[in-house]
This record gives structure tokens, sequence and C-alpha cells, in this order.
């Protein structure tokens, strides 16, 4: 166990702010948050060297509500959860 592992855990599946394996850095952002657990809302915030990437998303009116910022001159991929 390492005590970053939940930390980035939350990161990575509960924000779904992910690195892109192919094009490391944060150039590429994968955007995929995996609501769950009961968890009605979440949010994450990374200072990459590219600038601020942050997911946010929450249930709202019976809908799925996400809102992401990316740095200029870099991409997202989102895929948004069923």
């Amino acid at each position: 166990y390492a005590y970053g592992a939940i930390g980035e855990w939350l990161y990575r599946v509960v924000a779904g702010l992910e690195i892109d394996q192919d094009k490391p850095g944060y150039k590429h952002v994968l955007v995929q948050p995996q609501p769950g657990g009961g968890l009605t809302r979440a949010r994450a915030t990374l200072n990459t060297m590219h600038g601020m990437t942050s997911s946010a998303w929450e249930f709202v009116d019976g809908g799925f509500r996400l809102d992401i910022t990316i740095p200029p001159n870099t991409h997202a991929t989102v895929r948004l959860p069923n």
C-alpha cells in the first residue's frame, strides 16, 4: 500500500483526470469520471506544466453535469459515465 494511492484514485477514478499514456506530460488529458458509491458530486484540480486542469461533476435535476478546464494548447478526450 502506498500512501498516495487513495489520492491518485480520487483524481483518476472519482474526478476522472487521467494522463494519456501515449502523450505524457498532460499535453492530452483523459477526462472520464466514474461516479459511484453514493457520491453526488466531486471536484479536483491538477497544476500541470501546461497550467491548471480541473474536473467538476454533479448530478443535477436527474442529469449529469461535467465542467472541465484545460490549459491553452492542450487537448482532452471526454468520456461520460453510463
